[in-house]
């Protein structure tokens, strides 16, 4: 049994103050079923919000341990007494900076801190830092509290003044938190449309996102490499296109290696390009892809790392996997691209040649990343749910969905049922 008790401000709706709740003995002896309403447990929980805002700053409860447990929150909104608004000067470090420009962008419920408390005592805490990516204002690391301790000597997080902007404005300002924060995820690079494209723990390996179905969906996740070490497309949108134009009639349906899909590359042409942000040039890399051919194609097309360098454009070398007949069958090609042997910093371009062929050819399941790299890649029926999925060790996955859109079965690379769903319903 609970109710809850409600403070109504006039023109700034309802907010709950307290919830109460009641558990009762049920007695199930001989005689109608009845609730003991001596010796139960009530448990109240009481809300506080930020002044002004209708944000949660602080939730209250007695426990069974009859303890007072506290969760407590603090928000960007609470920070606005201590920034001095810097116009576009961006001076002050990334976290103050970023925050500031949400200030003023009204992003004011955005959570810096949550600590947990227990009798007056903090027993946890989090935290989280920003910054501005691309225009958009974005996760930038989480960190949580050590508690050697109980109590802990914990100092709540403020900005400091650190001197003046150098004409004479307002002053910036450099973030504080307390000592006993550690940092457990830093959120390393995003895209162009705010979706994270690279995570990474303190002292270990990246995983980078990439995405596709209009940025929607991620399409690849790659363990050990940073977002501009890797790129891969199962060809089932058209997000690649910052390259060089792509001709979306090649992209067909039917009998593709993956997903709904496939790159087709007619004889005597060049089939997709697209520019690598690549920026470490003293590791090895594999160009990999899927290709079916037909039994007469021969020795006739290429997957091609084209280098040019940097400064001058000039062309430094191509590194190149020849592609000849796989009968008809998807069959999985790759070359290791080691730049080691170039000495310039150079940029790289990924293409697909069949110039010299007389016969199309299909192209599935592209990928470009560091040797040690695990890629694994997705597509996906939108509305639906993931089709297929392979790994970094190459194991195929589909997965089928029945008329009602729910998941019926999982089928390995060879086609054999892992899984299968059945679903019954009462009458």
């Amino acid at each position: 049994m609970s109710y809850g008790k409600y403070e109504i401000v006039t023109g700034a709706g309802a907010k709950i103050s307290s919830v109460s709740s009641s558990t009762y003995h049920y007695v199930t002896e001989p005689g109608p079923p009845l609730y003991k309403t001596s010796n139960h447990l009530t448990k109240t929980t009481t809300y506080s919000y930020v002044d002004d805002h209708n944000l949660v700053k602080q939730i209250t409860s007695i426990n069974s341990d009859q303890k007072e447990h506290s969760k407590i929150f603090k928000y960007v909104a609470e920070f606005a007494g201590n920034l001095a608004s810097k116009s576009n000067d961006d001076q002050g470090d990334v976290t103050s900076i970023a925050m500031d420009d949400m200030l003023q962008a009204n992003m004011i419920a955005a959570p810096v801190e949550e600590l947990e408390v227990v009798d007056g005592n903090v027993v946890g805490g989090k935290l989280y830092t920003y910054k501005r990516d691309n225009f958009n204002y974005v996760l930038d690391k989480t960190f949580n509290l050590s508690i050697n301790s109980i109590p802990v000597a914990y100092t709540p997080s403020f900005f400091s003044s650190i001197g003046r902007i150098p004409d004479g404005g307002d002053y910036y300002y450099k973030f504080h938190q307390d000592a006993n924060y550690y940092p457990v995820m830093e959120y390393v690079a995003y895209d162009n449309v705010g979706n994270l494209a690279e995570i990474r723990q303190p002292g270990g390996s990246s995983t980078s996102y990439i995405y596709g179905y209009n940025n929607t969906l991620p399409v690849a996740s790659v363990l050990n490499a940073s977002a501009n070490e890797c790129y891969a497309t199962s060809f089932e949108g058209f997000e690649w296109w910052d390259g060089s134009p792509q001709n979306p009639s090649r992209y067909l349906s039917n009998n593709s290696f993956t997903g709904d899909y496939y790159l087709k590359v007619p004889a005597n042409a060049f089939g997709f390009s697209i520019p690598l942000n690549v920026e470490d040039e003293d590791q090895e890399y594999i160009l990999s892809a899927y290709v079916k051919t037909s039994a007469n194609f021969g020795n006739n097309a290429n997957l091609i790392i084209q280098v040019v360098d940097e400064t001058t454009s000039t062309q430094l070398g191509w590194l190149n996997t020849v592609i000849g007949s796989t009968n008809n069958e998807w069959v999985y090609v790759e070359r290791k691209v080691d730049l080691s042997q170039y000495t310039n910093d150079c940029k790289l371009k990924l293409e697909v040649w069949n110039i010299h062929g007389t016969e199309d050819m299909a192209v599935d399941e592209l990928r470009f990343g560091p040797v040690d790299a695990q890629l694994s890649t997705y597509t996906y029926e939108p509305l639906k749910g993931i089709t297929s999925q392979v790994s970094p060790d190459l194991r195929k996955k589909t997965f089928e969905y029945d008329e009602f859109g729910r998941l019926k079965l999982v089928r390995d690379q060879d086609g054999n049922i892992q899984s299968a769903n059945q679903y019954h319903y009462r009458p």
